[in-house]
């Protein structure tokens, strides 16, 4: 964690009151990112001149709020220590929720985001009648509700694609380079390497892939050989109606099955089986949060993947009124896995 070691070092100092009168003007700085679980946490601590955190005490009388717009319902949050505050709620997707903090007197921060929506990140096997599968779990889509298959009565609950915007951060669970075919990649973390420059698909390695690895994947360093790597992560941004440009016809024999499709690339291990499970960390976040992981990891470069406490102050995005840092929420998404038909019969 970035600011691990500055915040122990901070909770060693002294303690001093801080006087929010606008004489002082001390700047505050809020992190609160919302997620799915029962409880929500935020961080509250003052900032020096430099923008670094300092030890003064925040004032008793401090009062942290959560309310939903459109909704009846708020939120308090309690302080658990000098500085981490927790409040038991559960955000709703599509939910728009506002942050304030305030003295008896007056408000001194505030904030809104929106909750992500709810959809699924689906990988899905390739299925037509006659052919070999070959395109095994490689290709994503977005869908609003689960997908189903049942081997036996060949029923499907597919759900429907997912329309509406989005914002995706995908990490490779072991910190290795991906690579995509999405249209709306960022480029900011893009690296001179190729897939095709990737070990598991040298000449020597390639040899040694069993032969149902080697149909699943060879397809692969010959389709997206020129295909540029990103390091440790991709992001993706989903406009409402997204589509990935491809042309109808150009979907008929590919492993992307449809216009909303993209393929995630990275590294095989010489023995791994797409059956196995997922190797992607998958994060929707909100609009708001989007913005404030693109200054810092363009800063840091990377530095850790638990993307709700990477804290920085100097030259990154806020919505804080009033202060810095970023309100924020997040949803985490796996891979699931399901079959995939042909192209007309999953619109």
């Amino acid at each position: 964690m970035i600011a691990a070691a500055a915040y122990a070092a901070l909770m060693a100092s002294c303690v001093e009151p801080v006087d929010f009168s606008p004489a002082e003007n001390l700047p505050l700085s809020v992190h609160c990112i919302l997620t799915r679980d029962s409880v929500q946490t935020l961080s509250l601590k003052v900032l020096s001149p430099h923008g670094t955190a300092v030890p003064q005490a925040l004032p008793d009388g401090i009062r942290v709020m959560l309310s939903g717009k459109g909704q009846d319902e708020c939120w308090e949050f309690r302080r658990n220590t000098e500085s981490e505050w927790a409040c038991a709620m559960v955000p709703e997707y599509g939910g728009r929720y506002s942050l304030s903090v305030s003295t008896a007197d007056r408000e001194i921060l505030s904030a809104e985001t929106t909750f992500p929506q709810e959809f699924y990140v689906k990988q899905f096997m390739k299925i037509r009648p006659g052919l070999v599968i070959n395109y095994l779990y490689c290709s994503c889509e977005l869908r609003i509700r689960r997908f189903y298959h049942d081997y036996y009565t060949y029923e499907d609950l597919r759900g429907a694609a997912y329309r509406k915007s989005a914002n995706l951060w995908i990490f490779h669970k072991e910190g290795q380079d991906i690579a995509t075919t999405h249209p709306l990649v960022d480029d900011f973390n893009q690296t001179e390497k190729t897939v095709g420059e990737l070990p598991c698909f040298r000449k020597d390695s390639v040899k040694l892939w069993k032969t149902s690895i080697f149909s699943q994947k060879i397809w692969i360093r010959d389709k997206y050989s020129d295909l540029p790597m990103h390091s440790q992560m991709v992001r993706l941004r989903f406009p409402t109606g997204f589509t990935n440009g491809y042309p109808y016809d150009e979907l008929n024999d590919s492993p992307l099955y449809s216009d909303q499709s993209f393929i995630l690339i990275t590294d095989y291990p010489r023995d791994y089986e797409p059956t196995e499970g997922g190797i992607f960390d998958i994060y929707a976040v909100s609009d708001e949060l989007d913005l404030y992981l693109k200054d810092i990891y363009q800063k840091e470069q990377n530095k850790g993947r638990d993307i709700r406490y990477v804290y920085d102050h100097d030259n990154v995005y806020s919505n804080i009124q009033g202060g810095t840092g970023v309100f924020g929420a997040l949803v985490y998404r796996e891979q699931e896995r399901a079959l995939r038909g042909y192209k007309d019969d999953f619109k």
